[in-house]
């Protein structure tokens, strides 16, 4: 199923490949994945994000993580995760969870 969602990164290599898996999931509705790469490219990538809204970081800092919680995503990820779970997390967000 092809997505209406779009995923967001400061790295267009990232973009394209979170994009192809983006568009794998049959989601119940789009959702909209911001990949934080480089590092606080969520915060400063855009002013205002479309939701429902997940959140992929690797920033440990639980100051950098309350800052963007106030994005307030329906899903946000702070430990790495394989292309499996991050498809599981798309559909449970497409899901309201």
């Amino acid at each position: 199923m092809v997505s209406l969602a779009k995923v967001h990164s400061g790295v267009p290599t990232l973009r394209l490949h979170g994009q192809s898996l983006l568009n794998s999931v049959s989601p119940a509705r789009p959702v909209h994945l911001v990949m934080d790469v480089p590092w606080g490219y969520a915060l400063w990538g855009q002013q205002i994000w479309p939701q429902p809204l997940l959140v992929l970081t690797g920033n440990p800092s639980s100051h950098y993580l309350r800052d963007l919680l106030e994005l307030n995503p329906e899903g946000l990820i702070a430990d790495p995760i394989g292309p499996e779970a991050l498809k599981e997390a798309i559909v449970r967000v497409s899901e309201g969870h």
